[in-house]
């Protein structure tokens, strides 16, 4: 099996996964509703505006591993 990286940001427990129209972050509950980034540079832009936004404690980008291909 091959596996790459991917890379999540956490905010407060939960798991980033967009922004609505408003501008606001959107979580996700568990890591399946989380959005993935390829780069780790993607993953620090998201944490960086997070933290802008008054999150600043509470935030971190979590590294993962994602299987590609089927058996």
């Amino acid at each position: 099996m091959r596996g790459e990286h991917a890379y999540v940001v956490r905010i407060a427990g939960r798991f980033f996964y967009g922004f609505n129209k408003r501008g606001h972050l959107m979580t996700a509950w568990s890591l399946p509703g989380a959005k993935l980034f390829s780069e780790p540079k993607d993953a620090i832009a998201i944490e960086r505006l997070a933290k802008m936004r008054g999150r600043q404690a509470r935030t971190e980008i979590v590294g993962s591993v994602v299987v590609a291909g089927g058996l």
